[in-house]
């Protein structure tokens, strides 16, 4: 059986209302499992983002990665 993943809309919005209100929400929805699969998150700054439990298949995460890995390289 395949099951694909559809990119929550209301999820995706708060994502770009940027890291502290999707923080906000997250933790007001804190029994809900996020759903960000196939999300266009290049250039995206989700270096703080709680992304806990987050369904992220397909999602295009290949520049924040490359962000959070680089930043933590100049810290340590």
């Amino acid at each position: 059986m395949f099951i694909s993943a559809m990119l929550n809309e209301e999820h995706n919005a708060w994502l770009k209302k940027g890291v502290q209100a999707w923080n906000e929400w997250k933790l007001k929805k804190s029994g809900i499992i996020t759903d960000l699969s196939k999300a266009n998150l290049m250039g995206a700054d989700l270096g703080e983002a709680n992304l806990m439990g987050a369904d992220l298949r397909w999602a295009n995460l290949s520049r924040p990665l490359a962000k959070v890995l680089f930043a933590r390289g100049r810290k340590g």
